[in-house]
Protein backbone atom coordinates (compact mmCIF):
# COMPACT_ATOMS: atom_id res chain seq x y z
CA UNK A 1 0.00 0.00 0.00
CA UNK A 2 1.18 3.35 -0.91
CA UNK A 3 0.57 6.47 1.02
CA UNK A 4 -0.80 9.30 -1.00
CA UNK A 5 1.69 12.12 -1.62
CA UNK A 6 1.26 15.13 0.63
CA UNK A 7 0.33 18.38 -0.96
CA UNK A 8 2.89 21.16 -0.58
CA UNK A 9 0.42 23.20 1.47
CA UNK A 10 -0.16 21.12 4.52
CA UNK A 11 -2.29 22.47 7.31
CA UNK A 12 -0.63 20.63 10.13
CA UNK A 13 0.75 22.77 12.95
CA UNK A 14 4.20 21.17 12.65
CA UNK A 15 4.65 22.27 9.05
CA UNK A 16 3.98 25.97 9.62
CA UNK A 17 6.90 28.24 10.47
CA UNK A 18 6.84 29.41 14.04
CA UNK A 19 6.19 33.04 14.74
CA UNK A 20 7.93 34.60 17.66
CA UNK A 21 6.08 36.76 20.08
CA UNK A 22 6.95 40.44 20.30
CA UNK A 23 8.73 39.83 23.60
CA UNK A 24 10.81 37.01 22.13
CA UNK A 25 11.76 39.19 19.14
CA UNK A 26 12.85 42.04 21.45
CA UNK A 27 14.91 39.67 23.58
CA UNK A 28 16.54 38.15 20.52
CA UNK A 29 17.44 41.54 19.08
CA UNK A 30 18.72 42.77 22.45
CA UNK A 31 20.94 39.70 22.77
CA UNK A 32 22.38 40.07 19.29
CA UNK A 33 22.93 43.81 19.75
CA UNK A 34 24.47 43.42 23.19
CA UNK A 35 27.24 41.01 22.31
CA UNK A 36 30.08 40.84 24.72
CA UNK A 37 32.76 43.43 24.09
CA UNK A 38 35.38 40.69 23.97
CA UNK A 39 33.89 39.12 20.90
CA UNK A 40 33.28 42.45 19.23
CA UNK A 41 36.85 43.55 19.79
CA UNK A 42 38.20 40.25 18.44
CA UNK A 43 36.02 40.64 15.36
CA UNK A 44 37.13 44.26 14.97
CA UNK A 45 40.79 43.37 15.29
CA UNK A 46 40.48 40.55 12.77
CA UNK A 47 38.73 42.80 10.29
CA UNK A 48 41.30 45.56 10.83
CA UNK A 49 44.28 43.24 10.44
CA UNK A 50 42.82 41.72 7.30
CA UNK A 51 42.30 45.12 5.72
CA UNK A 52 45.69 46.58 6.56
CA UNK A 53 47.34 43.38 5.35
CA UNK A 54 45.96 44.06 1.87
CA UNK A 55 47.74 47.41 1.57
CA UNK A 56 51.06 47.04 -0.24
CA UNK A 57 54.23 48.11 1.54
CA UNK A 58 56.24 51.03 0.18
CA UNK A 59 59.60 50.74 -1.49
CA UNK A 60 62.41 53.04 -0.37
CA UNK A 61 61.96 55.17 -3.50
CA UNK A 62 58.21 55.47 -2.89
CA UNK A 63 58.84 56.51 0.73
CA UNK A 64 61.17 59.28 -0.39
CA UNK A 65 58.82 60.51 -3.12
CA UNK A 66 55.79 60.52 -0.83
CA UNK A 67 57.74 62.27 1.94
CA UNK A 68 58.75 65.00 -0.51
CA UNK A 69 55.08 65.51 -1.44
CA UNK A 70 54.13 65.76 2.24
CA UNK A 71 56.90 68.29 2.89
CA UNK A 72 55.97 70.37 -0.16
CA UNK A 73 52.37 70.67 1.05
CA UNK A 74 53.24 71.49 4.68
CA UNK A 75 53.91 75.26 4.30
CA UNK A 76 50.84 75.69 2.09
CA UNK A 77 48.52 74.65 4.93
CA UNK A 78 49.39 77.90 6.70
CA UNK A 79 47.95 80.04 3.90
CA UNK A 80 44.31 81.03 3.77
CA UNK A 81 42.20 79.06 1.29
CA UNK A 82 41.42 82.22 -0.71
CA UNK A 83 45.12 82.92 -1.25
CA UNK A 84 45.89 79.55 -2.82
CA UNK A 85 46.44 79.23 -6.55
CA UNK A 86 45.12 76.16 -8.40
CA UNK A 87 48.70 74.81 -8.50
CA UNK A 88 49.03 75.20 -4.73
CA UNK A 89 45.68 73.47 -4.16
CA UNK A 90 46.92 70.61 -6.33
CA UNK A 91 50.11 70.36 -4.24
CA UNK A 92 48.04 70.22 -1.05
CA UNK A 93 45.89 67.41 -2.48
CA UNK A 94 48.98 65.50 -3.58
CA UNK A 95 50.52 65.99 -0.14
CA UNK A 96 47.36 64.74 1.58
CA UNK A 97 47.21 61.67 -0.66
CA UNK A 98 50.90 60.98 -0.05
CA UNK A 99 50.34 61.35 3.69
CA UNK A 100 47.38 58.97 3.62
CA UNK A 101 49.38 56.45 1.62
CA UNK A 102 52.31 56.58 4.04
CA UNK A 103 49.95 56.17 6.98
CA UNK A 104 48.10 53.22 5.43
CA UNK A 105 51.27 51.43 4.32
CA UNK A 106 52.81 51.65 7.80
CA UNK A 107 49.84 50.59 9.93
CA UNK A 108 51.27 47.06 10.05
CA UNK A 109 54.25 48.49 11.89
CA UNK A 110 51.89 50.12 14.40
CA UNK A 111 50.07 46.84 15.02
CA UNK A 112 53.35 44.96 15.34
CA UNK A 113 54.64 47.34 18.01
CA UNK A 114 51.24 47.47 19.76
CA UNK A 115 51.17 43.67 20.08
CA UNK A 116 54.42 43.81 22.06
CA UNK A 117 52.75 46.00 24.69
CA UNK A 118 49.38 44.24 24.67
CA UNK A 119 49.58 42.48 28.04
CA UNK A 120 50.50 45.54 30.05
CA UNK A 121 47.02 46.72 31.00
CA UNK A 122 45.70 48.27 27.78
CA UNK A 123 43.50 46.85 25.04
CA UNK A 124 45.13 46.18 21.68
CA UNK A 125 42.77 48.58 19.90
CA UNK A 126 43.73 51.38 22.32
CA UNK A 127 47.41 50.70 21.69
CA UNK A 128 46.86 50.70 17.93
CA UNK A 129 44.98 53.99 18.17
CA UNK A 130 47.80 55.62 20.12
CA UNK A 131 50.30 54.16 17.68
CA UNK A 132 48.37 55.63 14.76
CA UNK A 133 48.54 59.05 16.41
CA UNK A 134 52.30 58.62 16.75
CA UNK A 135 52.54 57.50 13.13
CA UNK A 136 50.61 60.62 12.12
CA UNK A 137 53.21 62.81 13.85
CA UNK A 138 56.06 60.79 12.34
CA UNK A 139 54.72 61.29 8.81
CA UNK A 140 54.65 65.05 9.41
CA UNK A 141 58.17 65.19 10.84
CA UNK A 142 59.93 62.67 8.60
CA UNK A 143 62.79 64.14 6.56
CA UNK A 144 63.97 61.80 3.78
CA UNK A 145 67.12 63.90 3.28
CA UNK A 146 68.57 62.44 6.49
CA UNK A 147 68.81 59.06 4.77
CA UNK A 148 66.77 56.99 7.22
CA UNK A 149 64.07 54.58 6.23
CA UNK A 150 60.65 55.74 7.43
CA UNK A 151 59.93 52.59 9.41
CA UNK A 152 63.08 53.09 11.50
CA UNK A 153 62.24 56.76 12.03
CA UNK A 154 58.65 56.12 13.05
Amino acid sequence: MRTPPQSPKSNSANDRPRRRSATARKTLSANSAGRSTGRMSVDSIGWYLTNIGRIPLLTAAEEIELAHHVQAAKPLHLLAAEQLSPQQRRLIRMGQRARDRMMAANLRLVVSVAKKYQNQGLELLDLVQEGAIGLDRAVDKFDPAQGYKFSTYA
